[in-house]
């Protein structure tokens, strides 16, 4: 995989793809440095700035990861994004945020519910 990326280091979504491996394999810590690189290369990619939200959060960076989820908030069908920003806006003691995150993300998840079913009949 790295040896991959060692052919075009300036490949912003491989950068994203390792990274999110990563996170994955429950190693947050790892991902970072990839994701970072990567929204250097491509600040507009945002599902590394998702991918790069989870990591700062999982390894109790709250403050870092409420702008970077802040900022990928657009690809969240599913309110699973506005989950980890309340738990960063939580974690960072913005309790009006954090109850607001909160909501939108149980609006989010009952909506794609309703889609799903729709689907089915």
């Amino acid at each position: 995989m790295e040896s991959a990326l060692a052919l075009k280091p300036g490949d912003a979504r491989g950068l994203y793809l390792v990274g999110n491996w990563y996170i994955a394999e429950r190693q947050p810590q790892q991902a970072i440095p990839y994701l970072e690189r990567s929204l250097r290369f491509d600040p507009g990619l945002l599902g590394a700035r998702a991918a790069l939200g989870k990591a700062y959060l999982r390894t109790s960076q709250a403050a870092l990861a409420a702008p970077e989820l802040e900022k990928a908030t657009a690809l969240d069908h599913y309110g699973d994004l506005h989950y980890l920003l309340y738990e960063a806006y939580r974690y960072l003691g913005k309790k009006d945020l954090a109850q607001t995150a909160l909501a939108q993300s149980q609006e989010l998840r009952q909506k794609s519910l309703a889609e799903d079913r729709a689907k089915i009949k």
